[in-house]
């Protein structure tokens, strides 16, 4: 069942990061901070909302910490410096995702969930997408054979 959303409130099922499709390769993904679901919001309506249109096509997709500065850190007014403070990690290794130079890593992931309240899954879940399109990237050098049974496998002797 796709979701839907009202003018007034998210749709009752809505996580914290719901994704309506509109057509075959365009998302809005609906981030509301402030609110855990439907009821939380329906008790709490100063709950900030954060739009986020996705093309999901064949194109590379974009490197999670590009989300993070733009969706997170930038919107809060906060620097490098200033958020690797608040999640406990140097200054360098913040940067080094937010720049594409590393990967996302589950604790970093997971700082980021505690510390600003983006889910972890979606963090995890962007990083694992750029990964894929990289490797997939690298298809044509890497030269395996279909597995063709145990019969094609050379004998291994032990090494003793």
């Amino acid at each position: 069942m796709a979701k839907t959303g009202w003018a007034d409130r998210p749709h009752p099922t809505a996580t914290p990061h719901t994704r309506y499709k509109l057509k075959e390769q365009t998302q809005i993904i609906l981030v509301y901070r402030g609110a855990t679901g439907y009821a939380d919001f329906a008790q709490h309506s100063q709950c900030e909302f954060s739009i986020m249109i996705a093309k999901t096509s064949n194109k590379h997709p974009a490197h999670p910490g590009r989300f993070i500065w733009s969706e997170v850190l930038e919107p809060l007014g906060l620097s490098i410096t200033e958020a690797a403070q608040a999640l406990g990690v140097t200054r360098p290794s913040l940067s080094k995702v937010i720049n594409g130079r590393a990967s996302l890593s589950s604790e970093m992931a997971l700082r980021i969930e505690k510390a600003f309240g983006v889910a972890m899954d979606t963090l995890m879940r962007m990083q694992n997408t750029y990964d894929i399109a990289e490797a997939r990237k690298k298809e044509k050098a890497i030269n395996v054979l279909p597995f063709q049974g145990r019969r094609s496998l050379p004998s291994m002797k032990s090494a003793s």
